[in-house]
C-alpha cells in the first residue's frame, strides 16, 4: 500500500507467449542482479581496486575484462545447463504422463 492505493499485478502462467517469456526473463534477470550485488559488488570492488593499481592501463583493463568473462561465462552456462535441464524434464513427464 502507497499513499493509501494498492498496487498490483498478475501474471498469466498457463498461456507464454514469447513476448511473456521474454519480459520474465527480463524481470528474472532484474531481480538477479539486484539479489547477488551483495554477493559480487565486494569481488568487483577487489578487481577494480588491481585494476587501478596495476602498472599500466592496459594490464588493468584485463583484471576488468576477466572479470567480465568470468561472470559471463558463468552466466551463460548456469542458463544453458537451466534450458537443457528444462527440455530434459519436459521430455519424462510428457513420456510419463497419461495420453489424452
Amino acid at each position: 500500500m502507497i499513499l493509501g492505493k494498492n498496487i498490483s499485478f498478475s501474471i498469466n502462467l498457463n498461456r507464454t507467449t514469447s513476448e511473456s517469456e521474454a519480459a520474465e526473463a527480463f524481470i528474472f534477470g532484474i531481480a538477479y542482479a539486484i539479489g547477488a550485488l551483495g554477493c559480487l559488488f565486494p569481488l568487483f570492488l577487489i578487481v577494480a581496486t588491481q585494476a587501478m593499481a596495476a602498472p599500466t592501463a592496459t594490464e588493468g583493463a584485463t583484471y576488468i575484462l576477466a572479470y567480465f568473462l568470468g561472470i559471463s561465462g558463468m552466466m551463460t552456462g548456469t542458463i544453458l545447463l537451466i534450458n537443457l535441464c528444462e527440455r530434459f524434464f519436459d521430455e519424462i513427464s510428457a513420456k510419463n504422463s497419461p495420453a489424452h
